[in-house]
């Protein structure tokens, strides 16, 4: 056989084996339009009803250059107020920090090579914690730019604290082992965790109803000027996150593997830690703490597209806004007029989900 015949036959083989192209299009496109319409479905519902109809025309309207093609002169403007100044904030919120979190989630899994890693798991959570309690307990609930000081605390504390277990997990060459960097995390978790009960101690009831509320996962305050903050970076920190995917499925045979494949290892950990930060951060700033989206999600939608990172990062990003959407929806009518924090309902979908998964893995060996 020729050289030119064995060329074709691998590029070929190289299609046949590598199906992952068109999948990551086929389920991102399904995922995206199931996302879509939950979000039309989302801003329909609350204590004033809105048809369907008007909450598609009036979501089309606030997107530069396609509100020209749609017609809303028939709409109430008290509708409008509702849809476009109060809900669809709040819905994009929701989509992006499930977005985030999931994405996370999907990294945190594959580069620790442990299914129970999420995106809290170096210790991002504690940080943001400790900082907004703080920032409470001070009443710094003015900041910049329509940004509150709670926000700002947040964002800040959770980037200084993985900054921290980066560094304590870096050995003398500028190695970064794993196990070191999860036990760092840990250690760093519980030490801030005292620190923000400590603060809770000394908080008037005021202060402590809202600190409770914030480490619980609130989407209550969402406003447009967090969405335009936030969005880019949780948007470009995933883009950039999947850059790294096929280095990630490398990186699940072991490091070792990972170096003869060419794969500089160090380097990859280091971003893939780095851009995961910033994206937690962003999240957990603008939301509080909501638990379970990062860890569930990514094994949910594993079951259905399979481990490769490459399909299975963009899917579970969208999953993952899927599902605190569905939560945050949840939870402002489940109780109306009343709210619940939606991190009380992704614990309640996704503590069950966790354990049937667990139970199921257990039964497959």
């Amino acid at each position: 056989m020729t050289e030119a015949k064995l060329s074709t036959v691998n590029k070929n083989k190289a299609k046949k084996f590598n199906p992952a192209g068109g999948k990551i299009l086929y389920y991102s496109l399904i995922t995206a339009a199931i996302l879509f319409f939950l979000i039309l479905v989302a801003a329909s519902v609350g204590a004033a009803k809105i048809p369907l109809n008007q909450t598609f025309r009036l979501t089309i309207d606030g997107i530069p250059f396609l509100g020209d093609f749609v017609d809303i002169s028939d709409i109430s403007p008290t509708y409008k107020t509702i849809i476009q100044n109060i809900r669809l904030p709040r819905v994009f919120l929701a989509v992006l920090v499930g977005m985030g979190l999931s994405a996370t989630g999907v990294m945190y899994q594959g580069l620790f090579r442990n299914p129970m890693a999420d995106p809290y798991i170096i210790g991002v959570s504690s940080g943001a914690s400790i900082a907004a309690s703080l920032a409470i307990l001070m009443g710094l609930s003015s900041g910049i730019g329509g940004i509150s000081g709670i926000v700002i605390a947040a964002f800040a504390g959770a980037l200084a604290t993985t900054f921290l277990v980066f560094n304590i997990a870096r050995n003398k060459k500028g190695y970064i082992n794993v196990l070191t960097l999860i036990l760092s995390g840990i250690a760093i978790g519980a030490l801030l965790n005292a620190g923000t009960s400590f603060i809770m101690l000394i908080s008037s009831n005021s202060q402590l109803h809202n600190v409770v509320f914030w480490m619980m996962g609130s989407l209550t305050s969402s406003l447009w000027i967090k969405v335009k903050i936030v969005g880019p970076i949780i948007i470009i920190g995933i883009i950039s996150l999947f850059f790294y995917t096929k280095d990630l499925n490398a990186i699940t045979l072991g490091e070792k593997r990972a170096k003869q494949l060419g794969i500089n290892v160090e380097i990859m950990k280091n971003m893939v830690i780095i851009i995961s930060s910033f994206v937690v951060a962003a999240a957990v700033s603008v939301t509080g703490i909501i638990g379970f989206i990062g860890l569930v999600v990514p094994h949910m939608m594993r079951l259905i597209v399979g481990p490769d990172n490459r399909i299975l990062l963009p899917v579970s990003a969208l999953g993952g806004g899927i599902v605190l959407l569905l939560a945050d929806t949840l939870a402002r009518n489940i109780a109306e007029p009343r709210e619940i924090p939606v991190g009380i309902i992704t614990a309640l979908i996704g503590a069950p989900f966790f354990i049937y998964l667990l139970k199921k893995a257990r039964t497959d060996y």
